[in-house]
C-alpha cells in the first residue's frame, strides 16, 4: 500500500516548510510597480537647475558682447 502524506497543521509546520509554502502563493506584480510616484514641486530650489540657467544666461550674453 501506498502512505497518504498526512496533514499537518500550518501553525505546526517547521520554519523552512511555513517558507516554501508562502513563496508558492506569492505570485509576481508583472508589469504593476508597487511603488507611488509623487511629482516634485516646482517651488523646490533646485542647485543643478539653477547652475544651469546661470550658465545659459552667461553664454547668451558673451555672444551678444562678442564683437
Amino acid at each position: 500500500m501506498a502512505k497518504t502524506a498526512k496533514f499537518t497543521v500550518y501553525e505546526k509546520l517547521s520554519k523552512k516548510q511555513r517558507r516554501e509554502i508562502d513563496n508558492a502563493k506569492r505570485g509576481s506584480w508583472g508589469l504593476v510597480k508597487p511603488i507611488t510616484n509623487v511629482k516634485p514641486s516646482g517651488k523646490l530650489y533646485k542647485r543643478s537647475k539653477a547652475k544651469q540657467d546661470v550658465q545659459a544666461y552667461s553664454s547668451a550674453c558673451t555672444s551678444c558682447f562678442a564683437l
